[in-house]
């Protein structure tokens, strides 16, 4: 998933733990080296310092420099990145290495958010449910993006499965000691949802939405399984938390673009997920 234009100023990739507000019970272990891989759920660009630089637009309140103060983490290499695919796990996104390279063998945490980008999975479905809502005497979403009646949107985070879990045994190989999760992507809407405000598109389409993102769910979950790492349930965390609920989890088309990238987790998303790992790892 990608983001808009970048705020503020510049953060490395290699951050050192930071003074940030610590919420709920506190661990008692403590990780050496935390690698977070991922596209722009995790690098949460507006949230709220963005860096430019690189293009990845991390955010200075993502989860992974959350959840490396809640944990005291040493080194935090956070190398997610907006448009991030499962590939770029080990070829260069531009003139970013391959995400794979922040791990080794001293790493002990490694977390793993990726899927969306794959075969444009996220761009294609946000964009065609913005075409047919533009043109309602056409095509709804789905029905555009099932040629032939082939949902090319489940089919594609079908093949995003076998993906997903050979980079995350590629991590294991890297870094045999660590603790490795797989993140999954929150639930956007439930069926039934119409928020045209901040969600412009045909009230049928919401269904087809909801259940796209569960495929993309199925299919994280699924690597997660097959490459015997955690997976992290964002979607069912994410309950009452859609678009269209009063404490939304992710930014609508039209919503508060000072927070957040149109179609991207705010900061209470993001504090939500290291409140999850903090319970998970500890």
């Amino acid at each position: 998933m990608t983001g808009g234009r970048a705020r503020a100023a510049v953060l490395g990739v290699v951050v050192l733990t930071l003074p940030l507000v610590a919420c709920g019970p506190q661990p008692s272990g403590r990780y050496e080296e935390y690698a977070a891989l991922g596209d722009s759920y995790t690098a949460a660009p507006w949230v709220p310092v963005t860096e430019a630089a690189s293009g990845c637009l991390r955010s200075s309140g993502g989860y992974p420099v959350q959840l490396a103060a809640r944990l005291h983490v040493g080194v935090l290499r956070n190398v997610a990145c907006a448009g991030a695919r499962t590939a770029n796990g080990t070829t260069p996104q531009g003139h970013n290495e391959p995400q794979l390279d922040a791990v080794s063998r001293s790493t002990d945490l490694v977390t793993v958010s990726l899927g969306a980008n794959d075969e444009r999975v996220f761009g294609r479905l946000s964009a065609t449910c913005a075409q047919a809502a533009a043109d309602r005497s056409g095509p709804d979403c789905r029905q555009r993006l099932s040629p032939g009646g082939v949902d090319q949107i489940r089919r594609a985070t079908e093949r995003t499965r076998g993906r997903l879990a050979g980079l995350l045994r590629q991590v294991r190989a890297r870094a045999p000691h660590a603790r490795v999760v797989a993140v999954g992507y929150p639930a956007l809407v439930r069926p039934g949802d119409h928020c045209p405000d901040r969600l412009p598109w045909r009230p049928e389409d919401y269904a087809y939405v909801a259940s796209s993102i569960g495929a993309l769910n199925a299919a994280v979950r699924g690597a997660a399984a097959d490459a015997g790492v955690a997976y992290l349930d964002v979607a069912a965390a994410s309950a009452g938390h859609g678009i269209c609920d009063a404490q939304p989890w992710v930014n609508g088309v039209h919503g508060d673009r000072a927070a957040a990238a149109p179609l991207h987790p705010f900061g209470r998303e993001q504090t939500a997920i290291a409140d999850l790992l903090v319970r998970m790892l500890t």
